[in-house]
């Protein structure tokens, strides 16, 4: 018998979350900047991000603060499914901004995932995207990627593409890309993955943000054809 992890974050209240999509799924966005609940690209896919259900061993997407004690505020902006999360400490303001395309994305296509996602058109890329910008002061920014298949019934591989401003995740048959833009703007930033339990492989980045700087992260989810 397994014992749980006592640090694990604990269960969010379901009505704390945003919900965004784009008519094919939807993914359920925490106020600490979390992705925890996400079926891509379609609706009955099986769930890569399950956080919600499985607290210690589900995936998720969070970028946040790295000083975890900052809270965030949820809203979306006017007449849209576009939400913000907003994180305001003594030090800095920094704002994540969450939307997923309704038209597909191939503009910025992932030359490390071979194929197609196997969701509609070809090369078609259908996605989530992160935008978080820095509005005052300075604030250090953790993003942590950890991909569960299968709802985490299976494990997952993942490396570094694009100069280490990228990574793909598999397993399971599901497949994920990360794209992350803007780091030529910011004062540091690295990306690794470090090996988890049951080999989920967390992606994690840490970004040290002043204001003015922005960047964005695009997850990119698909069954890719073999």
């Amino acid at each position: 018998m397994s014992s749980f992890n006592a640090d694990v974050r604990t269960y969010q209240p379901i009505n704390s979350y945003g919900v965004i999509g784009d008519c094919r799924s939807v993914v359920l966005v925490a106020p600490d900047g979390s992705v925890d609940w996400g079926c891509l690209p379609d609706f009955d896919s099986p769930a890569i991000f399950c956080r919600l259900l499985d607290a210690e061993h589900g995936g998720y997407f969070q970028i946040a603060p790295s000083d975890a004690s900052i809270p965030g505020t949820q809203h979306y902006l006017s007449g849209s499914n576009i939400l913000q999360t907003r994180f305001t400490s003594l030090f800095g303001e920094i704002s994540l901004t969450d939307f997923m395309p309704v038209e597909t994305l191939s503009a910025l296509p992932l030359q490390e995932m071979k194929g197609t996602t196997g969701a509609g058109e070809e090369k078609a890329h259908y996605s989530l995207i992160r935008i978080v910008e820095c509005t005052r002061g300075e604030l250090p920014v953790t993003m942590t990627l950890k991909a569960s298949p299968q709802y985490a019934a299976a494990s997952s591989t993942a490396y570094l593409v694009s100069q280490n401003t990228g990574a793909v995740v598999s397993g399971g048959e599901q497949h994920l890309g990360l794209a992350i833009l803007g780091t030529h703007q910011l004062p540091s930033f690295t990306l690794t993955v470090e090996p988890g339990a049951e080999d989920m492989n967390p992606t994690q980045p840490e970004v040290s943000m002043t204001e003015s700087h922005t960047a964005s992260r695009g997850a990119d989810a698909g069954s890719l054809m073999p």
